[in-house]
């Protein structure tokens, strides 16, 4: 494939023969008028007081999106910013679909197309469907899948047409909250990575058309494609340009942001009117212009910024710049928060930013520093006049985090415990999951192995169930491969240490003992353990001490193997 005209050519032909998904981004909603995340994220930071300087090391952190509105959602509620997106709102200035939207509407009612997987979560697809003299409702003609529950309900076996939308959808804002704070934790569901595998790997299908996307999200649905090994889907990439020639390439061509490196296809790079102002002519023979829409986003977050507190907006700024590990800017915006907070008397206000300047020198290795500042804090929630439980339990578990730093476990250990006994009276699962791998952690360094088995195998548990996280599935199982690895290697050493008294050098193989515990080499331990054994029956005098060195021995094998599995 050499031209553009070619691309549209076959892209057209799979849409005609009905064998193509649809994978959307952000970029198919700016005709209507909704900005795209650089311009909305600029002029926030504007209205949050943030420096040209500052503001130009924030956009080469490629943060993405929805991290970014985590941090203002996690401070103060954002719903005057998520309305922009709101094509449901009984407004003048209420956003409307485009003619992207209306040419998806009626390749799904024509048949051609069965499935679209978006990133969006305004209702503008939604709304194409419900227009013209066909009008479809959403759950009757087509499903909508936008939480954890759909996701895992799907059947794709069935012949329903499906518009799922990965990020949540606009009408659920609180689904929509669960999501970014899965995004700003650098976590992915299962069930999202189900949806993924589909559409770019074992679906029924023979292609993917990408529209409006620009796999900048480095920690999100992108390192989910890359993931995948193998994918006989031809995928059709649109890279939008406004100006300049139309080219095209194949798709693992591009060195940066491109999860697509391992895939058979291509990518355009073309401007998306055009592509389909084509495939209106081309599929449905109508000739549709792009049409342009202008919405006065920028009041909607003149109105947010107008009612958020200066201690807040200092607070957003910092968390800003900690997500993006400027800590130093971080500690200049907290401590500015903390000026406002003493002057207008918030306690509670304080002790949490105190929290936040903990966090930031620790993350700078100044761990007094950083403990000075987590007591204050702790400090202040513990107050009668404060009881702040929540922050309580956060102070508690950066103490912990500093001391196991410093590697003083026992404190670390008390410390977490305390943080978890909270966070299991406040029944929140994420807390309670990140504090049981904290503290298994500790045990584990402190050499309790049992009790760090316990607290990941909980932990682990907690991350599989069906809304829990991928990562946190990865680094549960790899903390209790290490647990189950110490614990292999103290039996070693207690089998070692009964050995070398009785047998000194007339033990022929102590020294190899002693060489392969070093290296860990199970293979040859395993093979020393049988030869051993059949010694082992014709030395009667050390009978009893032989049998126990050969259990403690076996069981660190045993032990060994599972931590292996584990791994595995």
């Amino acid at each position: 494939m050499k031209t553009a005209d070619e691309f549209i050519q076959r892209i057209a032909q799979s849409i005609s023969n009905a064998e193509l998904i649809l994978f959307c981004g952000g970029g198919i909603s700016c005709n209507s008028g909704i900005p795209m995340v650089s311009p909305l994220v600029n002029y926030i930071l504007d209205k949050l007081q943030i420096s040209e300087h500052e503001k130009k090391l924030f956009r080469k952190s490629n943060l993405p999106f929805e991290a970014f509105m985590e941090v203002l959602r996690g401070n103060i509620t954002v719903d005057k910013i998520f309305d922009i997106y709101d094509a449901d709102k009984p407004t003048l200035n209420a956003v409307k679909p485009n003619s992207n939207h209306f040419l998806l509407a009626k390749l799904v009612k024509s048949g051609k197309l069965k499935t679209i997987v978006t990133t969006n979560f305004d209702r503008l697809i939604e709304k194409a469907l419900s227009s013209g003299p066909n009008p479809w409702q959403e759950n009757r003609e087509y499903d909508v899948l936008y939480c954890e529950r759909d996701f895992k309900n799907i059947d794709w076996n069935n012949n329903r047409i499906r518009l799922i939308k990965i990020h949540g959808s606009i009408h659920d804002k609180k689904n929509m909250a669960i999501t970014m704070k899965q995004v700003a934790n650098k976590k992915f569901s299962s069930l999202k990575k189900n949806v993924v595998d589909y559409v770019f790997s074992n679906g029924s299908h023979k292609s993917v058309l990408i529209l409006g996307y620009s796999c900048s999200d480095a920690f999100d649905i992108s390192p989910q494609i890359e993931a995948i090994k193998s994918s006989t889907k031809n995928v059709f990439l649109v890279d939008h340009i406004t100006d300049g020639s139309p080219r095209v390439e194949p798709i693992k061509t591009k060195k940066d942001k491109n999860p697509f490196k391992g895939f058979v296809g291509n990518r355009v790079f073309l401007n998306t009117d055009t592509l389909v102002k084509s495939l209106w002519k081309e599929v449905f023979k109508e000739c549709r212009e792009a049409e342009m829409m202008i919405i006065p986003w920028e009041k909607n977050v003149d109105d947010w910024c107008f009612g958020v507190p200066a201690l807040n907006k200092s607070k957003i700024a910092g968390l800003i710049f900690w997500a993006i590990s400027k800590y130093g800017i971080s500690i200049h915006h907290y401590d500015k928060g903390i000026t406002i907070a003493r002057d207008t008397k918030d306690k509670k206000g304080e002790g949490r930013l105190l929290g936040n300047l903990g966090n930031a020198y620790y993350r700078l290795n100044q761990h007094s520093k950083a403990i000075s500042y987590h007591t204050k804090a702790l400090e202040i929630a513990r107050a009668p006049d404060i009881t702040d439980i929540e922050g309580e339990g956060k102070h508690l578990d950066n103490l912990g985090n500093v001391y196991y730093a410093l590697k003083e476990y026992k404190k670390a250990r008390i410390y977490y415990e305390e943080a978890l006994e909270i966070a299991r009276a406040l029944t929140g699962k994420h807390g309670e999951e990140t504090r049981l791998g904290n503290l298994g952690n500790a045990y584990c360094a402190l050499g309790d192995y049992n009790k760090a088995i316990y607290c990941h195998r909980q932990a682990l548990e907690i991350a599989r169930a069906p809304d829990g996280d991928i990562e946190g599935q990865g680094r549960h199982l790899g903390n209790l491969g290490n647990a189950y690895y110490c614990k292999a290697n103290d039996y070693y050493t207690q089998s070692l240490l009964i050995l070398e008294p009785l047998l000194v050098n007339k033990h022929p193989h102590v020294k190899f003992f002693r060489g392969m515990l070093k290296r860990t080499d199970t293979k040859r331990l395993q093979k020393l353990i049988d030869h051993a054994i059949n010694r082992a029956e014709t030395i009667q005098c050390l009978s009893t001490c032989s049998r126990k060195f050969w259990l403690l021995l076996r069981r660190g094998m045993s032990l060994g193997r599972r931590s292996g599995a584990l791994r595995t």
